[in-house]
């Protein structure tokens, strides 16, 4: 076979960004403190970026001699920190309340295990039973339930020190993991779970042997909700097995969960908003931009500096006139570059201001009530009917990114919603609000079913299939009619 060179012709559409397009797309999806640390970066690797001081302190520090240090000041120079300086911190000015001692503590957030730990310290286990404990106690779950029963507590220690307790010992161990706080804690299952804190209960009155007999005898007609079947097998009246099951009711089943809310809520209370929608006016709002991003300008010396080295040219040595190249060429491309950083902030608030003014615009009904039932459902096309940005640009913008109302802090993202049905212009806020309000006015001995659920929602104007409301039941996390009927 002969091989032959040919050319052809071919065409080929390719979409390529180009590094200022790259760098837009990722700050802008930065939030406020994200973007504030990577001003303080680029401004440390650019020597011709610099934050521009304020006019105000720049006057200040330009009339300001520093001949004003106080007596204090004068005494503190003669010291390397304040903490050498004798009785440090004890001056308290004339006239002033002394101020209380300032500890540095932890927030006081434990986990579960540190918790257990805690109290095994002062329990009256031996070394060779506080270990297993502490293992027992490491391996329980979220919830406070044990992953390992005794058998394989024995085994695993087997395997990891080839040293095998005894059956007595990890017994002991076990049981007294069991009877720490929170009650119900190192459980097998609920029904495990449930007997642990009704033991624990001082009172031995008739509701709780009725409650303990339920669990313990007939759990799987509890946790079916069979209550005319229940009331049969127990031999009591139905006031009488109220009281038992509100006993039961009021048990934790997951006594684990209260040491591992610590991580959201500091999540949650680290949230710092982005934006502010004020209320100025029955039907006027006022956008505000919360940005704590330091004004940039360029450096003094990058400015003017290639001018007066273009000045300075003459009958110089070849390695003199490179050497001057080059300075040249830095001192343009760290110009050009800072310029090019200043760009992309402003386009940044501009781009972030533009989007946000058509959310506000579109969702005015909500930010002037602050009631989430009146969202209008909105997509990314929406806003780019108003704004004219991509859908990429859109989503970018509103990733991460909070909202200041007179209700609270909402997420961009949770303003974002579509229409709960086919053709409906309620949004899905509107139709989980009328879902919950349904089911908490329901009959509880004769709980709503989701074919009458959405019979009720198509009352009110609201169009959905049956299939929808089973779908938004359960992201709401409703159990079905049967497993919410009480008595």
């Amino acid at each position: 076979m002969k091989s032959s060179l040919r050319l052809t012709a071919s065409q080929k559409q390719q979409l390529k960004l180009n590094p200022m397009q790259v760098q837009f797309g990722r700050m802008l999806e930065l939030t406020g403190h994200e973007l504030e640390d990577e001003i303080r970066r680029t401004v440390d690797d650019n020597p011709a970026l610099e934050i521009k001081t304020p006019e105000h302190e720049a006057e200040h520090a330009d009339t300001e001699e520093g001949y004003n240090e106080s007596a204090e000041d004068l005494q503190r120079a003669d010291y390397a920190s304040a903490e050498e300086m004798p009785f440090a911190g004890a001056q308290v000015k004339r006239g002033d309340a002394p101020q209380p001692w300032e500890s540095t503590h932890s927030d006081g957030s434990v986990s579960l295990y540190e918790a257990l730990a805690a109290q095994l310290a002062f329990s009256d286990l031996n070394d060779e039973e506080r270990k297993i404990a502490l293992y027992i106690a490491g391996n329980l779950d979220d919830s406070g339930y044990a992953t390992r029963v005794p058998v394989e507590v024995a085994e695993d220690l087997l395997l990891s020190t080839g040293y095998q307790p005894s059956k007595e010992t990890v017994q002991r161990a076990w049981d007294c993991v069991r009877s720490l706080d929170p009650a119900g804690v190192c459980a097998v299952d609920l029904r495990d779970c449930l007997l642990l804190q009704l033991d624990r209960l001082e009172n031995d009155d008739e509701d709780h042997r009725l409650a303990r007999k339920i669990i313990g005898v007939y759990f799987d007609l509890f946790s079916g909700r069979n209550f005319d079947q229940l009331r049969a097998a127990l031999g009591v009246d139905e006031a009488t097995l109220g009281r038992a099951l509100e006993l039961i009711t009021r048990l934790n089943p997951k006594p684990g969960l209260q040491y591992n809310h610590t991580m959201a809520e500091e999540a949650a209370s680290a949230i710092v908003p982005d934006f502010m929608v004020e209320v100025t006016g029955p039907e006027s709002l006022k956008l505000t931009l919360l940005s704590n991003i330091p004004e940039l300008e360029i450096e003094k010396s990058f400015e003017e500096g290639s001018e007066i080295v273009k000045e300075s040219q003459g009958d110089e040595p070849a390695s003199v006139k490179r050497a001057r190249r080059d300075a040249v060429l830095f001192l343009r491309r760290k110009r050009d570059e800072a310029k090019a950083f200043i760009g992309l902030m402003k386009i940044r608030q501009e781009t972030l201001w533009r989007i946000m003014s058509a959310i506000v615009e579109i969702q005015r009904d909500f930010f002037l009530t602050d009631d989430k039932s009146r969202l209008k459902p909105m997509v990314l096309r929406d806003v780019a009917a108003i704004t004219g940005d991509d859908l990429s640009v859109i989503s970018r913008a509103t990733s991460g990114k909070y909202v200041l109302t007179q209700g609270g802090v909402y997420s961009l993202k949770s303003l974002f919603n579509e229409a709960a049905g086919s053709g409906d212009n309620t949004s899905a806020h509107k139709f989980v609000s009328i879902l919950k309000e349904l089911i908490a006015d329901e009959d509880k001995q004769h709980p709503l079913s989701d074919e009458k659920l959405t019979a009720l929602l198509r009352e009110r104007g609201v169009e959905a299939a049956r299939r929808t409301v089973a779908k938004y039941r359960e992201r709401l996390g409703i159990p079905g009619a049967k497993m919410r009927r009480q008595l």
